[in-house]
C-alpha cells in the first residue's frame, strides 16, 4: 500500500482543457516531480508496477467540481503512476496501464478550505486465471487488439494495445508532396 498527500489540488476537466500545451507539460512534470519526492521519502516504489491496482484520490477543495470533472482530476496523477514511455514522458511506473483492466479508480471530494490531493494505492492480488481469461474475452478489452485475431488473453501491460507480441510492426507511409 503507498499513501502520499500532494500539496496541490489536481485540476478538474475544464481547467485541463483550458490550459495549453506547454501549460499542461509544466504541471505534468510538477505532479512527477512532487509524486516522485513522495515515493522517494517512503521508500515506496515497487520494483516492478503493479498488474493491478486500486487507487483512491481524495481531493480536498472548497468547491465541489462538476460530476463529469471530479473523475478527470486523475489524469494526470494516473499518467504520472505509469512507466516512462513516449507517450508518458513524466512515468514514474508504480502502475502498469490506466485501463479499466489495470486499476479500479475512486475519487472523492472532500470539502475542505485547503487545497491539496491525498492518494491511496493499494494492489490488488487474487486475481485468478479463470477471470483474468474471462476479461481478456470481454467485448469492452477486444477493441485493443486487431478484430480478426483472438486475443492472447496476456494480462494487462504485456500486450501492445495494436500488435500482439511478436507481430511486426507496419511501415510509416511516406508523405506524398505535390510539385507546382
Amino acid at each position: 500500500m503507498i499513501a502520499f498527500t500532494l500539496a496541490r489540488r489536481l485540476p478538474t476537466l475544464n481547467a485541463w482543457l483550458r490550459l495549453h500545451r506547454h501549460a499542461r507539460r509544466r504541471l505534468m512534470r510538477a505532479v512527477s516531480a512532487e509524486v516522485w519526492l513522495e515515493l522517494a521519502k517512503q521508500h515506496a516504489k515497487p520494483r516492478e508496477p503493479f498488474q493491478r491496482a486500486r487507487v483512491t484520490i481524495h481531493r480536498h477543495g472548497p468547491k465541489e467540481p462538476d460530476p463529469d470533472g471530479l473523475p478527470a482530476t486523475a489524469k494526470a496523477l494516473l499518467d504520472v503512476l505509469q512507466p516512462f514511455s513516449k507517450r508518458h514522458p513524466c512515468g514514474l511506473g508504480v502502475i502498469v496501464d490506466d485501463s479499466s483492466r489495470c486499476i479500479e479508480l475512486h475519487v472523492k471530494h472532500v470539502h475542505s478550505t485547503e487545497q491539496r490531493t491525498d492518494v491511496l494505492i493499494e494492489p490488488l492480488e487474487g486475481e485468478t486465471d479463470d477471470q483474468r481469461t474471462k476479461a481478456a474475452r470481454s467485448p469492452r478489452t477486444r477493441h485493443h487488439t486487431d478484430p480478426g485475431r483472438p486475443s492472447t488473453g496476456a494480462p494487462c501491460g504485456e500486450e501492445s494495445r495494436h500488435h500482439a507480441a511478436g507481430d511486426a510492426l507496419p511501415k510509416p507511409r511516406r508523405a506524398r508532396h505535390r510539385t507546382a
